[in-house]
């Protein structure tokens, strides 16, 4: 379980009478942080790929910096960016793959982005949906070292 986060607060100067005397201000809090955006470039959702190996090409983004990518639960090692690129191989299985992006910003706040996808190879009828794909594990479990608790299908 993660720690509870502070919780921040703007204080506004609404009035000073004078140096000693009352100073009237509003407090109100700050406002949350935005989670990271994710874009995936290739592959596309339900796309269906020969090869048994692709490359995950996209792009995360988040104005705060952000400190971890994680495709399929292996990480990037990240200098503080607010802008990146990413490029990882992947293997693929026979029949449905799911491939799940998680960057993770300096406040801790996580996007994560699934992308489903099917591996025929040539001349194999499809063997699964890629609705049926194995999960990746998810980004707690690979920063926590936990094993990965299997995902409940919609």
């Amino acid at each position: 379980m993660r720690p509870a986060k502070p919780i921040t607060f703007q204080i506004r100067i609404k009035q000073i009478i004078t140096a000693s005397a009352l100073i009237l201000a509003s407090l109100a809090p700050s406002p949350a942080p935005a989670s990271p955006a994710v874009n995936v470039a290739y592959p596309q959702e339900n796309e269906i790929v020969t090869e048994n190996k692709i490359i995950v090409k996209g792009s995360a983004s988040d104005p705060s910096g952000l400190t971890d990518l994680i495709i399929n639960g292996k990480g990037f090692t990240l200098k503080l960016s607010k802008n990146m690129e990413f490029e990882r191989k992947i293997i693929l299985v026979p029949g449905g793959n799911s491939i799940l992006i998680t960057a993770i910003n300096s406040a801790g706040e996580a996007t994560e982005r699934e992308v489903l996808i099917q591996h025929t190879p040539p001349g194999v009828k499809p063997i699964a949906p890629a609705a049926t794909a194995e999960k990746p594990p998810r980004a707690q479990d690979v920063k926590n070292k936990q094993p990965a608790q299997p995902r409940q299908q919609p």
